[in-house]
């Protein structure tokens, strides 16, 4: 059982009240928000998000400061067991409703018994939304007889606001750090919606209209119908069970029928099962798959594209994506180039995510296509003329976008005035609603990116769908295997 940190106070502190004191907001994009530290974050626009640094709880009463322990014993040789470090037990986590009528919801959880945690964190839809060390303890059981109260081990409590309508998909970490800075995590995980515009029942099942079975290669349009029936808030375009393109917008849209297309294009060579899936809030019907088979004599891959998300008076925010279905499995990791130098700018990143929206280097715009995708900040006064993104897969395999010019980059500086996070106005994501200023298309609930393989892939293009920069992308999630503090 791993040694509680001096910062798990016993005494019972709800996490939302450390809101008591003032504090000043910091606009983070999601990988600065993940990096070490204790804070709680909301969306704002562009991607980024809003966060406060969390006070970290007074230590409990101890020692004087002059008694100290007697060094530890350092051993060179071989220990058995091995040191490792040991993920807490699975707590209880409070029943989350399938739906809410407001934009709020508290997340609680108690562990009554066996390994405690070090820290926990509250994601939702993919973005760090709270990382503490403060805990609580919460009492479960009272007896009517007497004064006995059944108190646990360890809880915590933690409300997220600003909800944006849509789905929301709620991840609870709990973790401990290993002598060697590893982290051990138990997830939770939970679902809900928030508003309610149509009946919440299960929609019926769309068709498909005619596809073809065969393909060179060429752009495949997908158009369907629910011809009579109960319809659904969003619909989704499937690969298998990879997800190409979701949308919330309809061509036709009434209380008993619905239709909606889109164009699906850069399908790798192959066999290919695509489907409709027609989503209700938490429930969805899928249509009947149809197997097409794309057949290419000169396959070639696809290559990331990297853009200026927006800009601070003295840094950018540089933003790359790759199609979704150029892929089997996510990067393993990915860098800036200088592109003239042809050397690395900066560090390698380790955390690859998923966007439902890419970005078009040509044009400097977004286009609904879900994409592996990154952020990152660089200042200006170390930016190259030309910086490039290079992605890899296993296997040595790595592509390196085309080099973006920046010396003619014409970004308009955010302001840099002060604000606190009651003052920020944000603009949280939903999955079932684009965050894209001019898109009707949903901003998906971003999904795990694990291990990578490579292959060609698939993208979808629509006109309607583009926004001129700076533009917002919408929410990101770590690998599942991402248990990094």
């Amino acid at each position: 059982m791993p040694k509680l940190s001096p910062l798990l106070s016993v005494v019972p502190l709800v996490l939302v009240a450390l809101s008591a004191a003032p504090a000043r907001a910091v606009i983070m994009t999601p990988q600065e928000a993940a990096a070490a530290g204790e804070r709680a974050c909301k969306p704002a626009t562009g991607g980024m998000l809003d966060c406060i640094d969390i006070d970290t709880t007074p230590a409990a009463p101890a020692n004087d400061p002059s008694i100290q322990p007697l060094p530890t014993m350092q051993y060179s040789g071989d220990q058995y067991p091995a040191a490792s470090v040991e993920p807490p037990i699975r707590p209880a986590l409070d029943e989350v409703p399938a739906s809410l009528p407001g934009n709020r919801v508290t997340l609680g959880w108690d562990i009554n018994f066996g390994t405690t945690a070090q820290y926990w964190e509250v994601w939702d839809n993919g973005e760090l939304r709270m990382r503490s060390q403060t805990f609580t303890q919460r009492t479960l059981l009272t007896s009517k007889d007497s004064a006995a109260k059944a108190i646990s081990v360890q809880s915590g409590v933690y409300t997220l606001t600003d909800m944006a309508t849509g789905r929301h998909d709620l991840l609870v970490r709990l973790c401990n750090t290993g002598p060697d800075g590893e982290s051990a995590c138990t997830p939770l995980h939970a679902s809900t919606w928030v508003g309610a515009e149509k009946k919440d029942e299960k929609p019926s099942a769309p068709a498909i209209d005619w596809l073809p079975a065969v393909t060179t290669g060429e752009p495949v349009k997908i158009d369907w119908h629910l011809w009579w029936g109960t319809p659904g808030h969003y619909w989704q375009v499937l690969d298998q069970r990879k997800v190409l393109y979701e949308s919330a917008s309809f061509t036709e849209d009434t209380p008993n029928s619905q239709s909606a297309g889109t164009t699906i294009s850069g399908l790798a060579p192959g066999k290919h099962v695509l489907s409709v899936r027609l989503c209700s809030k938490l429930a969805c019907a899928s249509s009947d798959p149809y197997p097409l088979e794309v057949v290419s004599t000169s396959p070639s891959p696809t290559m990331p594209q990297l853009a200026i998300n927006s800009g601070t008076a003295d840094s950018y925010i540089l933003a790359w994506s790759l199609p979704l279905a150029a892929a089997t499995n996510a990067p393993v990791s990915w860098q800036l180039l200088d592109a003239d130098a042809n050397a690395p700018l900066g560090g390698v990143q380790k955390q690859a995510a998923i966007c439902n929206q890419g970005v078009v280097e040509s044009r400097q715009s977004v286009v609904s296509t879900r994409s592996y995708c990154g952020q990152i900040r660089i200042l200006r006064d170390q930016t190259p003329a030309r910086v490039a993104v290079e992605v890899c897969f296993a296997d040595d395999d790595c592509r390196a976008s085309s080099p973006l010019v920046m010396a003619t980059a014409d970004v308009p500086p955010v302001s840099q005035v002060p604000v606190t996070a009651d003052d920020t106005a944000a603009s949280p994501k939903g999955a079932a609603t684009s965050t894209s200023a001019t898109s009707a298309d949903t901003g998906m609930s971003s999904q795990p990116a694990v291990n990578a393989d490579k292959t060609t892939g698939a993208s979808s293009t629509n006109s309607d769908d583009m926004d001129n920069k700076p533009f917002d992308l919408p929410s990101n999630l770590p690998a599942k295997n991402h248990d990094r503090y």
